[in-house]
């Protein structure tokens, strides 16, 4: 596992995946999830062959969770990392496989060539979307941000060193993504099928 050094105001992470093919509010689904930085809306874009190599093949139930750096806009404009949103996965298709009249709703199809290489992964409807508010996950140490200790430990671990969350070429998986799942259903959070 390996840890970059760049600036702390941003930062990506991964995490892995659900064998289980139903997801219900009773039943946990073993969880292969991925945990990355980005906006949240019913489908998220990455290059499949480099950095989004592990997210192109996620499957239908897998995870992909979202986290955010955000600063407050009244003094002291703290950094928080959060968790701001989630998929249960309906698919990933490649994304010049996506028809003319869904491409609005990627920036990875909205180009004018879309690359080969980026996917684009959809959440199941219902199940995926925004938080109603953020989780905050992250605190500043060891010259880095990191997810704090009890949460890491809480998930199960991550596949990066001392929960590092800055931005990494490989986004960190959840070592025990079911864990992860179990302790998000716990957190009360309702989800919102739209980008902000």
């Amino acid at each position: 596992m390996h840890e970059e050094s760049s600036d702390p105001d941003t930062a990506r992470t991964q995490l892995k995946k659900p064998e289980s093919r139903r997801v219900t509010q009773e039943r946990y689904p073993k969880v292969k999830a991925i945990l990355v930085r980005v906006g949240v809306d019913q489908a998220y874009g990455d290059n499949g062959k480099r950095r989004g190599s592990a997210i192109a093949k996620l499957a239908s139930d897998d995870l992909l969770v979202f986290y955010a750096g955000m600063r407050s806009i009244t003094p002291p404009r703290k950094l928080q990392y959060a968790l701001v949103g989630l998929f249960v996965i309906q698919g990933v298709v490649p994304a010049i496989e996506v028809p003319p009249e869904r491409r609005h709703e990627n920036a990875h199809t909205r180009w004018t060539e879309i690359s080969e290489n980026d996917v684009v992964v959809r959440g199941k409807p219902g199940l995926s979307g925004r938080f109603n508010r953020s989780i905050p996950i992250g605190e500043w140490r060891d010259n880095a941000y990191r997810v704090c200790r009890d949460l890491e430990e809480s998930w199960g671990g991550l596949t990066v060193k001392n929960g590092y969350i800055q931005r990494s070429v490989v986004p960190p998986a959840f070592i025990d993504a079911e864990k992860f799942y179990v302790w998000f259903r716990q957190q009360g959070i309702t989800l919102t099928p739209r980008n902000n």
